[in-house]
């Protein structure tokens, strides 16, 4: 995939990011899903929890999973904000990069949002 310059990998913590699931196995334990799932993202951005009845001793910490990532050499930031999300990678983007959006529900309709902005941004070469 020469042609291809980063790969973006964003990620809606949805209800079924656990702590004791995901983080408790910490990102060096052998087979952890969460951790392969951006093995080959330049950039990952974790999103917020926008729905959950897990209490929050239970939820994904994105802070801590942010900085294991970042000392596992990965270039990884949480980002609350859908729409800070979309000003984000249609800022940073260039052309050929791939943005991987990672979800179990509506992402809070980052997908027409970010494809729009994309559109209609200078930075995105139209063909």
């Amino acid at each position: 995939m020469d042609d291809i310059t980063r790969l973006f990998a964003s990620y809606d913590r949805g209800t079924i990011s656990r702590r004791h699931l995901l983080q408790a196995l910490g990102l060096a334990a052998v087979g952890m899903p969460l951790a392969r799932a951006f093995g080959q993202a330049d950039q990952v951005i974790l999103a917020a929890v926008f729905r959950s009845s897990l209490p929050e001793s239970e939820r994904l910490d994105a802070t801590q999973l942010v900085d294991d990532l970042q000392a596992s050499g990965k270039q990884a930031r949480h980002i609350p904000d859908i729409d800070t999300i979309v000003d984000t990678v249609v800022r940073e983007h260039r052309p050929g990069d791939v943005v991987v959006l990672m979800s179990n529900g509506g992402f809070g309709g980052i997908h027409g949002k970010l494809l729009n902005a994309l559109n209609e941004s200078p930075r995105t070469a139209h063909s």
